[in-house]
């Protein structure tokens, strides 16, 4: 007679960090120390290996039936090996990483000539929208002398303190639609500024661009998502006219969900995982999805998601099952996790996300 059994395989990042002890099957949990001393295989790419099986069984099955993941990328997330003009973001001790920690911004006096473009760098960390606006205009006034006047600051659906003017004529993109910040210089100031699109910073330098390569790009999308920086917000013209810019939405979480991956979970799989981006992986054992009804964060008109860290569990209603073979025992497992841009995501020892993880390992038996 056969029947089915399913056996629980717990999973834990932080087990990564066990080690055997010399001479003895057992083994150590050194989780604690070594994430203390900033020890071991990183939380984005690793392995969890054992002497033995995890589990033991005639197993035909696995199902990803739960997920708790522990999400620690700050607000802005630093790059490196990346070098802009006037901004310190190039660390050739690391390997090159695509933040969203430069702020493009442009500026000048009316008339036809060509305007000055800052690269700001915003240190990394986790931001309220108040005090990411508080920054910028710190940044802004210290590293430009012209803009000293500037004032940053953040409003929920064009309210607050600082409500725009409706009639602005000025005004680009949406004037008291969703949360936004509000960029304004004095109107007296012979000085304008305007936020470059992304044409204009693509294009020559001696065509009065930026001259930024595709990677500089990319972190500058990455920065104008954070703030809310549309095309409708952004000039590839040189007419310096505008005393007052308000964003579009802006959006704190670097990444609205994390997918992991693992090579050995789904060597066995006939039919391949894929999503629409270009990546298109084959060993996706579980996409989380950072927000919603079914385990929303909380949220204020001070914080917003992204702005610290927290925790999720994912009940997932509609379980991944693996197809596994039942003479192979479950050993050496592989994870690698990835944000929305198909990159490992950031991870450091002071900012390290960690996820746990339940498998129901479904058994044949015969008996």
């Amino acid at each position: 007679m056969y029947h089915n059994a399913s056996a629980i395989l717990a999973v834990s990042s932080l087990d990564r960090y066990t080690t055997g002890i010399a001479g003895s099957p057992a083994r150590k949990d050194t989780g604690l120390l070594n994430l203390y001393e900033g020890i071991g295989q990183p939380g984005n790419e690793f392995q969890l290996s054992s002497s033995g099986a995890f589990i033991y069984g005639y197993i035909k099955r696995i199902a990803i039936s739960q997920v708790q993941l522990e999400y620690r990328i700050p607000t802005v997330v630093p790059s490196n090996r990346i070098q802009f003009g006037n901004v310190g973001a190039n660390d050739p001790t690391k390997a090159k990483r695509l933040g969203n920690d430069i702020f493009a911004i442009a500026w000048g006096t009316a008339g036809p000539q060509d305007p000055d473009i800052a690269y700001i760098n915003i240190p990394y960390g986790f931001y309220s929208p108040d005090e990411l606006a508080a920054m910028m205009q710190v940044q802004i006034r210290s590293l430009i002398p012209d803009l000293s006047g500037m004032t940053v600051t953040y409003s929920n659906a064009g309210t607050g303190d600082n409500p725009l003017d409706p009639n602005q004529p000025t005004q680009p993109g949406n004037i008291g639609y969703g949360n936004a910040f509000t960029f304004q210089v004095d109107p007296n100031s012979n000085y304008r500024f305007f936020f470059p699109s992304y044409n204009y910073l693509k294009a020559p330098m001696g065509a009065g661009g930026g001259g930024l390569n595709d990677d500089q790009l990319i972190i500058i999308l990455k920065t104008y998502r954070l703030f809310g920086i549309t095309i409708e917000v952004s000039r590839d013209d040189r007419a310096f006219i505008i005393p007052i810019i308000q964003t579009a939405s802006p959006n704190f979480l670097f990444t609205p969900y994390i997918d992991i991956v693992s090579n050995n979970l789904t060597k066995f799989q006939k039919v391949k995982d894929s999503d629409t981006t270009t990546t298109g992986r084959v060993a996706l054992i579980s996409r989380t999805y950072l927000s919603g009804a079914t385990y929303p964060q909380p949220t204020s008109g001070a914080y917003t998601i992204g702005s610290e860290p927290f925790t999720l569990t994912a009940d997932l209603n509609t379980p991944k099952i693996i197809r596994w073979n039942k003479d192979e025992t479950v050993y050496n497992l592989d994870f690698s996790l990835y944000d929305q841009y198909g990159d490992l995501i950031y991870w450091t020892n002071d900012n390290p996300t960690e996820f746990q993880m339940t498998l129901l390992c479904q058994e044949e038996d015969n008996d």
